[in-house]
Order: C-alpha cells, then sequence, then structure tokens
C-alpha cells in the first residue's frame, strides 16, 4: 500500500484565517474577524471556488449559542501575505447559514451539523452538511448528510435537495 509522507519544509503556514490574535505568531490575525464580523473562531473548514470566488466553509461558529455555521469568500488570487476572508454579514455580525426543505420547513444546524464540502455546478452553489447530530455509547454521531443548494446565490439561504446517506 502506498505510503503518503509530507517532506520537512515543504509545508508552511501563510495565516490564521479566523480570529483576533494568532496564538502561534504572537500578533494579531490576518483578518481581524472578531472585529470586522463578531466571529472570535470556527472548528472546521473546507473551501472551493464557484462563480470566480474562492469560498470556505465553517462549521460551529462562535459566539453563536446555537452552534451556528458562517461562510466566506474571497477574491484574492495569491494567497500572499494572506487570504482576506468576506463574510456575508447584518452590520458587524456574521450571518449563520439556514437551510431549510424545498417545502420551506427549517433543517437542524446546532452543533456538530456542519457543512463537510460544497462545489460548484451549472452555475449554482452545492454544499454537503451533515444535520440530525446525536450522541450514542458517549460519541457523537452525524445521523444524515444532505445536498443543498443556495437558494438564489445566497449562501446563507441553503435547501435540502437531497439525502446524501443516513445512519
Amino acid at each position: 500500500m502506498p505510503r503518503i509522507t509530507v517532506v520537512p519544509g515543504s509545508v508552511r503556514k501563510i495565516c490564521q484565517l479566523t480570529g483576533e490574535h494568532d496564538r502561534q505568531w504572537h500578533c494579531d490575525a490576518y483578518n481581524h474577524t472578531e472585529t470586522r464580523f463578531g466571529l472570535v473562531g470556527t472548528d472546521l473548514g473546507s473551501s472551493f471556488e464557484h462563480d470566480g470566488r474562492l469560498w470556505f466553509l465553517f462549521g460551529d461558529s462562535w459566539p453563536d449559542a446555537e452552534g451556528g455555521d458562517s461562510v466566506a469568500w474571497t477574491d484574492d488570487r495569491s494567497p500572499e501575505p494572506g487570504v482576506r476572508l468576506h463574510f456575508p454579514s447584518a452590520g458587524r455580525r456574521f450571518t449563520c447559514p439556514r437551510v431549510s426543505t424545498v417545502d420551506g420547513r427549517p433543517v437542524s444546524t446546532r452543533f456538530f451539523e456542519v457543512p463537510t464540502a460544497g462545489f460548484s455546478a451549472n452555475g449554482h452553489m452545492y454544499v454537503f452538511r451533515t444535520t440530525e447530530h446525536y450522541r450514542e455509547a458517549g460519541r457523537e454521531v452525524m445521523g444524515r448528510s444532505i445536498l443543498t443548494r443556495a437558494a438564489n446565490g445566497d449562501p446563507t439561504r441553503l435547501t435540502s435537495l437531497y439525502d446524501f446517506s443516513v445512519v
């Protein structure tokens, strides 16, 4: 079986994407997301290209009492000196994506119910998400994965199209 190895010196940090302070480099974080968008931090992320932008899907984002997620984009064409993020927001507060069924019923996006990947096809933005989280035998279970599409191109209004997997 093939092995994957990291060549020392071939990977390096360019910038910290979220937060106000970079704890590793002991300096201001590049995007000042707390000051600009009220976003202290997130737990995971994935990225993809859509409509000429690089989009970032972030999971549980703080501070959001219900464990809401966040989404951002950049128009940057180079990662140097850092990747400048823009979050959909209302004033200085990031807007959490909301998910609904085709007939308008809300889909849960609480803690552990997060975006996992996204892609662009035929001019539409699609996002895979988990939902129906539960605890079993002391572990977190993401009960269902769904495929959603951004309503009218708005990454904060997602419509659930299909079940991708169900536990």
